[in-house]
């Protein structure tokens, strides 16, 4: 298959697109991967043990699609609004074998899911 404008995709086309790691490692669902780190930010268990580099641009279009209307009903009211605890820049692992680490790298956001990629230096530890 060649490649595919994201806008021309169906459902087909996405389900043939091998997911990055990540999405293994944080769950299968890419969609709730996205309201758990919405609601949860960096209290999210998973996103703790590989540590992750959010740009601004993919941070703030992440924040706009999940209003606190939709964390609220993916919660049943358990959570009201977008974490206060996330936000865009360097989180690095706070524990585990990766700890101080930063081991992906936000590379764009679709709909309600933010996409990632590996670092290419997996030891890189805080800031730029």
């Amino acid at each position: 298959m060649g490649s595919v404008p994201i806008s021309n995709m169906t459902f087909n086309h996405f389900i043939i697109i091998k997911l990055h790691p990540i999405i293994s490692e944080m769950g299968t669902d890419p969609i709730n991967l996205g309201y758990d780190l919405a609601a949860k930010g960096y209290n999210l268990d998973k996103a703790n043990f590989a540590g992750i580099d959010v740009s601004k641009e993919d941070f703030n279009s992440f924040k706009k699609a999940w209003s606190d209307r939709l964390i609220s009903a993916y919660s049943s009211g358990k959570y009201t609004q977008f974490s206060n605890n996330f936000n865009y820049g360097i989180h690095p692992a706070t524990s585990g074998n990766n700890k101080g680490m930063t081991l992906y790298q936000s590379s764009g956001v679709l709909g309600r899911t933010i996409f990632w990629k590996q670092k290419y230096n997996k030891a890189f530890k805080g800031s730029y």
